[in-house]
Parts: structure tokens; sequence; C-alpha cells
């Protein structure tokens, strides 16, 4: 049996739906427990919804694991190349097999790389597999069962970042183990938990997603998770022939119209390398009705300026949705449904009614959210400012239509309107602020990010102010200009606090940095001396490269674009402090800083280039599994 996306713990602090996800797993574990011969139940990821479950959802979850996962045990196939597997453990007792990868929400984490999938391992609740530990050379050998004739492989990725995924298989860096002999006999799974590209403006970019054609040919079925729609029929690649299955989710987590359709688990049965897949309707799912209007077609017309008769068609509207819930074998529990009204209102105002709330507070499930409007965007203009802008919140936009407008709010510079501080953190966040983030998180400088937006903060007050004096200047270069007697004296006092303010912090940042590079005593090279030197002029580790990607060889595609990208944000660093300095006298910068750093990494790269050359490796690179001496 196969389900995925349970999502567990998903809205557990609503009044109404704290139990939908628990509901709709406990009855694809009754179904899997009632079902005669099952071998054992596959999960494709997202067991828990949130990174870190609550108590509750780990409470809740155990006491359905200890009800359906132990009891009287009854294995009829043979497992090889996973020992650990919990039904293998003579003093315990497995009659449910659970088989699962990580998914985006309960991936690994932290040093020790562990993830809640692996806290459930450890307890022997479920068997974990698919966790890759080396993103530059990614090996997936897979799980091999056998009963009677029937010889099945089952492979597993656990989810990862789109992007490195996707290079991976366009560079051919992925090695797939297969069984060396009589490799035909085999029928191949492959489980995946990652974006799927459906085309432009359908989702996420090819880039950022997979292609069913990236699929190696000889993978007969590939369970598809992370999508939530679920689709109870198989689709094929014609561009090499492999079967795809989208469970989907057993929860909605999003109000829109693909999570409105029916949830299913399925059965899988396969024989030989021959197999067929069974859809079954959960029954313990709440009702879900989703559907569009545009208020400039309603007949009769609607006036935009008469709230009233806004508000009784709306209500009407609700009233013809609601007819179509079909709740008779539904448990008292899941017996109100979700709604969702989505209303394109241009030439309208956006309608807010608390008697409308109010009318439907005992008859839906969302009583806050069952409206949502939006409006129509020109499908070229949409484009051209979602992709040629690289605006994240724009990009989300499909269909043609904008639901929300980005904002960025924070008190900003002290001296300066709340228009101009609005416009800078609009920039800031907009054109640097993901990939700061994520240079963050790798280099491990907890100061990091505080320095970034103090170097960004006044490097554009001083880039206005230079813009003023160039102007001033321009205007009658024989006069010799005094620019504190032109400037306003308060204004002059805010700047100077201001640049002191940031001195000041590049002065501790430099202090720190040397501190900790003087460790070695005084035995150091003069070639060493004269690099702390050079660098002394760059905050921190703000252009190197964090301790994951040191860990890269040199070979790596990941390691060479970010590395690249830091070199060109250190050149442009040094030039907007030259302008810096050029304006307050400032330290001047060590002109030999490029071409130390560019031998630095010369050094480096012939010293990390004298071993072993990394091998790259086929997709279908073979496996010579040996069993009791007897080679598959």
């Amino acid at each position: 049996m196969i389900s995925t996306d349970n999502h567990l713990g998903y809205k557990e602090n609503d009044r109404v739906r704290s139990n939908d996800s628990f509901l709709a797993f406990q009855e694809v574990l009754a179904t899997a427990n009632g079902t005669p011969n099952l071998d054992y139940l596959l999960l494709g990821g997202d067991l828990f919804h949130d990174h870190k479950p609550s108590r509750k959802t780990f409470f809740k979850l155990q006491q359905m694991m200890n009800q359906y996962v132990f009891g009287e045990q009854n294995i009829q196939f043979q497992t090889y190349q996973y020992k650990e597997a919990n039904y293998n453990n003579e003093n315990l007792s497995v009659k449910l097999p659970i088989f699962i990868i990580h998914g985006n929400h309960d991936d690994p984490s932290g040093l020790e790389y562990l993830s809640n999938i692996d806290l459930m391992n450890s307890n022997n609740y479920v068997n974990y597999f698919g966790k890759v530990t080396n993103i530059e050379d990614i090996e997936v050998v897979p799980i091999l069962f056998v009963k009677g004739q029937t010889k099945l492989a089952l492979y597993g990725i656990g989810n990862m970042k789109d992007e490195r995924l996707n290079i991976a298989f366009e560079n051919k860096k992925i090695k797939f183990k297969r069984p060396l002999n009589n490799k035909d006999d085999w029928f191949n799974i492959l489980v995946l938990h990652q974006n799927k590209y459906k085309g432009m403006h359908l989702g996420m970019n090819r880039r950022n997603s997979l292609t069913e054609g990236m699929i190696p040919k000889f993978i007969h079925l590939v369970i598809w998770a992370h999508e939530h729609e679920s689709i109870p029929t198989l689709t094929e690649c014609h561009e090499n022939g492999v079967h795809f299955l989208q469970p989907g989710s057993t929860v909605a987590t999003s109000l829109i119209q693909a999570e409105s359709k029916d949830k299913h688990c399925f059965y899988l049965q396969v024989y030989k390398t021959s197999f067929k897949v069974q859809a079954l309707r959960l029954q313990n799912i709440r009702p879900f009705i989703f559907e569009n209007i545009e208020l400039s077609r309603v007949q009769p017309t609607l006036d935009p300026r008469n709230n009233a008769q806004i508000e009784d068609y709306l209500i009407k509207k609700i009233e013809s949705m609601l007819a179509k819930v079909d709740a008779t074998n539904k448990i008292d529990e899941l017996k109100l449904p979700l709604i969702r009204l989505k209303i394109e209102h241009s030439g309208f105002p956006v309608f807010r009614s608390k008697k409308l709330n109010d009318y439907f507070t005992q008859r839906i499930a969302n009583n806050q959210d069952f409206l949502h409007f939006h409006k129509k965007l020109d499908k070229l203009s949409s484009y051209q400012n979602g992709y040629n802008n690289g605006d994240g919140a724009s990009k989300s936009m499909t269909g043609g239509t904008q639901d929300v407008n980005l904002m960025v709010s924070g008190p900003g510079l002290p001296g300066i309107d709340d228009d101009e501080n609005q416009s800078l953190l609009q920039s800031i966040f907009k054109r640097k602020m993901a990939g700061e983030i994520e240079r963050y998180v790798n280099s491990g400088d907890a100061h990091r990010l505080e320095l970034f937006f103090d170097n960004e903060v006044f490097k554009r007050s001083y880039k206005d102010l230079n813009s003023a004096f160039q102007e001033m200047f321009n205007q009658d270069q024989d006069e010799v200009i005094d620019t504190r007697d032109t400037f306003q004296q308060n204004d002059m006092e805010q700047i100077e606090q201001q640049r002191h303010t940031y001195q000041s912090l590049k002065r501790s940042n430099y202090d720190q940095r040397q501190n900790k590079t003087s460790v070695g005593g005084n035995g150091q090279s003069e070639t060493a001396s004269a690099s702390k030197a050079a660098n002394a002029s760059v905050p921190g580790n703000m252009f190197q490269i964090g301790r994951y990607t040191s860990t890269l060889g040199n070979q790596s595609v990941i390691r060479q674009i970010i590395s690249q990208k830091n070199e060109q944000a250190k050149e442009q660093y040094l030039q907007e402090k030259q302008d810096f300095d050029s304006i307050f006298g400032d330290t001047n910068i060590n002109p030999n800083l490029n071409s130390a750093a560019v031998a630095s990494d010369s050094n480096n790269n012939q010293r990390n280039t004298s071993g072993k050359q990394i091998k790259e490796y086929d997709m279908d690179d073979d496996l010579d599994i040996r069993i009791d001496d007897k080679k598959f």
C-alpha cells in the first residue's frame, strides 16, 4: 500500500480542524492492517507537517503506531540490503512493516544530520531509507525484496534542494546501483519527494524542479510525492517509458482547487515485471468545495458601490456551494466543509463583511478565510515583472493573477522619511536578502546578517550624500565648496553619527578577525601576514565560502558558482568602499587584495588537485550484490 504527504499535526490548534490529519492517517493504517496478504506500507515523506512537531503530535502518532504496527508477525518475503529492518529484530513482533523517505517538512538537519523520521526509526516504528549524505556523489542503493518469483528493488531519494538534484541528474552525478546478474528480472520502484515540472507558468520553473524525462529508463514505476493533488490513474512518459504515480496528500493543507479533489491511498500489486495499481478513496476526509467567480461578469450586473447587493449575491453563491456538500458518510467531526470562493474583483473594491462571517459561523470549517479576492494581470506584464526582475513574490503568480503585494516594514534609518526607508528595505529584500540568508547559514557567523544590513543601509546613505556633493560641485567647479557650510548642521550631525557607528562596527569586526588569525604565533610567513592585512579590508567572512561549501571538492559545480559569486560581490564591495573612503577619508584599500586572493585560491587548487581525481559514473552503474555467496 502507498500513501504520501500525511502532514500530521496540521492545524492541530484549530478548534474545528485539529484532528483532520490524524483521522486520515489512521484510516490509511487501519486499511493496511485489514488487507489480507499485504506486505508493507510505503510512505513518500512529509509524515509530519512541522519540522519540530509538538508533543501532542508525537503522542498521537505513537498511539496509532503501537496499535497498528506491532502484533502477530507474518512476513512472507525476504529482505536484502537492509539488515536493520524492524521485523528482523528478534525482540519485536511487527505485523505492518512501514518503509518511508523524508520530505521537505521532516528533512534531516543539524551537525548530526537527523530528522524526525530518524526518531521514529530508532523506536522501531518505521524503516527509514533514501537519506543522501554526500550530495556531490549521490549513490542510490536499493532495498531488495524477494517473494516467490517476484524480485523488487526499492530505490528512494529523500527531499533535497530541487536545483541541486536537477544539476546532479543533468551532469550524471547520480549512481543507481543495480544487481549485476539478471538485472532485467527485477521490478524497480523509485520514490521521490520533489517539485515536478508542469510547464511554463504552471508551477516551479525548470531549474527548480525535476522533469519526468530525467528518470532512468530501467525504472518501472516512480512514486512522486510532494505534489498534493491526488491523481488516481497512472501516467507514462513517452520519452523514457517510465510510469508515474502521484498519490497526493491525505489532508488539505492549502485552499486551492487541486486540494479540493478526492484523496486516495493506493494498492500496488507486482508479479515479476508486471504491476497493477488500484486507487482507494479515503472516507475520513473533510469535504472541500472550491469555485471561481468574476464579479464583472455576474448577471444581473452588480453595482461596485452597492455593498449590500454584493453581500446578498455572495451569500446566495456560498449557499449554492454548501448545497453541493455530501457529508452523509462522514463522522460528526468531519461534517463541517471547507469552502473557498475565489473572487476576481477587477473594478470592484475588496469586500469585507462581518455579517457574512457571522452568517456562516456554524456551517463552514474555515470561517475566517472562505473568500479570496484577486485581480487579473496582463500575462505579458506579469511575465516581465515576475521573471525579468527576479522578484520571488511575482514568480509565484500563476494563471495571470496577482494575489498579494510584497511589503517589507521596519523602523529604518533615523533622519530618513518613511517612504525612503520603505524603498531601501524593499531594494535590500528583493535583490540580496535570499542569497545573504543562504550564505549566513553556510558560514555559521552569528553577526553576518547584522553586518549585511548595516553595510547596505549606511552604504545607501553615503551614496546619496556623495551624489549630492557631486551635484553641488558640478554646479561651479571653480568655487571651493565647504560641505559643512552647505548642509544644515542637524543633517551633518546625524550623518556623522551614522558614520562613526558604521566605522565602529567595522573596527570591532576587523579586530575579532585579526585575533582569530593571530593564534598561530610569530612563526608565520610574510605571505600569511600580507594576506591578513589584505583581508582586513573586508568585514569578517562576508565573501568567503561557508563551512559546508568548503567540504566540497574543487570539481564541485556548486562550489565554483558560489566562489564566482563571492568574488563578484567582493569586487563590488571594494569599489563601493573606495567611493566611501574618498568622501570621509577612511583607510585606503590595499590594491593587492584581489591578486592575493587569486593567488591564495590558486595555491589551494594546486594542493587539492594533487590527490585522487573524482570519478564520474553513468546513470546505470551496476552493483555486485552478494548474499550468502550467491550473486544476484
